[in-house]
């Protein structure tokens, strides 16, 4: 594995909720929200200190971190 598509999953979950209830009429029409933002992660743009305690789940899938 080579990249992580990284995203709030909570935000895009209620987001998804309120188009299917202003769909079905249970709310009213309205802004649903914005889509969250996505963020590639790869080996070269990990934040840092975003591996501490992550260090055996990061090998299991064959990733390392950028140690320039």
């Amino acid at each position: 594995m080579s990249a992580v598509l990284h995203h709030d999953l909570k935000q895009d979950i209620q987001r998804c909720c309120r188009i299917i209830m202003q769909t079905q009429g249970a709310l009213a029409d309205g802004d649903a929200g914005e889509p969250s933002k996505i963020d590639v992660i790869t080996p070269f743009n990990i934040p840092p200190g975003a591996l501490s305690g992550a260090g055996a789940s990061m090998q299991a899938w064959g990733l390392r971190a950028n140690t320039r």
